[in-house]
């Protein structure tokens, strides 16, 4: 039988490919994701019906969770992290793709901060490292804090800016998480996954709610990274940490693969890791 999970799944940070497969592992009525649209964490008959769920994942820091349900101590729990300045970068573009045309529908369907910030973004180029600033400088004016530091946050609480305590607790809590991935080897990470929990994987070679347009938002332009490093300086932070915790994870994970496969295998991306558990029951 498989184990219970609990997927902390911070935005842009490859959620949706994460839970795609996450739900692979289980039957339907097993998992139930996007928890914060979906559960009521003051009812407890809400609470209850969550616990009955094998797989849980959604938008909820992980503080405000653990109030409800022991998710830390009752279940394997898994996280994803992204370098801070792509994740920026992508989600200020996924907020601003709203503002098409094409997405007045799904517009409506968020709430009035993100609509007030949309119509902030049409106002704005964002190829532009002052109109940066600007939104920069709107934001905090207007208390909102989106994109400061998201990662950091969904790990160690809070929601402006960042104070001391929170930096204590994400750190706290990075350790606590029972398996750290970054998105940029989500591959690895799956494999990884799969020995520890004798799951099965797919190739995770195409990355689902992928956003092709930045609008300007140019990673490789050094401008526009100075402009936007006021939004991601405690993310650098835990990304970091998590980034080493996953590689120091990740080095165990294939010098006992290897010790167990023998030394004709040498490739770790396609010998040892994927192709050993994409054929796994």
């Amino acid at each position: 039988m498989n184990k219970k999970i609990f997927y902390l799944h911070i935005p842009k940070t490859a959620g949706s490919s994460m839970n795609k497969f996450l739900t692979s592992q289980f039957q339907e009525n097993e998992s139930l994701t996007h928890i914060e649209s979906k559960i009521d964490f003051n009812k407890d008959e809400d609470i209850k019906r969550a616990k009955s769920y094998a797989l849980l994942s959604g938008h909820v820091p992980l503080p405000h969770i653990q109030q409800k349900l022991d998710v830390l101590n009752e279940r394997v729990t898994l996280v994803t992290l992204r370098n801070p300045m792509e994740h920026v970068i992508s989600h200020i573009a996924w907020v601003r793709k709203l503002g098409d045309k094409s997405e007045e529908g799904r517009l409506k369907q968020h709430n009035t901060t993100v609509q007030k910030i949309v119509k902030k973004l049409l106002t704005l180029d964002l190829s532009k490292v002052d109109d940066i600033k600007k939104l920069i400088y709107w934001l905090e004016k207007e208390k909102i804090y989106l994109f400061h530091d998201t990662q950091i946050k969904y790990i160690g609480g809070g929601g402006g800016i960042i104070q001391p305590h929170i930096v204590n607790s994400a750190l706290v809590n990075l350790k606590r998480i029972t398996y750290v991935g970054i998105s940029e080897r989500l591959g690895e990470f799956q494999a990884m996954l799969c020995d520890a929990l004798s799951w099965k994987i797919e190739d995770a070679k195409k990355q689902e709610n992928k956003n092709d347009s930045y609008y300007g938002l140019n990673i490789q332009d050094e401008e526009i990274r100075k402009a936007l490093q006021p939004l991601i300086q405690w993310d650098i932070l835990i990304y970091r940490e998590a980034r080493q915790r996953f590689i120091s994870d990740m080095h165990l994970f294939l010098s006992a693969l290897e010790m167990k496969k023998g030394p004709r295998y040498s490739s770790v991306r396609d010998a040892l890791v994927m192709n050993e558990y994409k054929e796994k029951i």
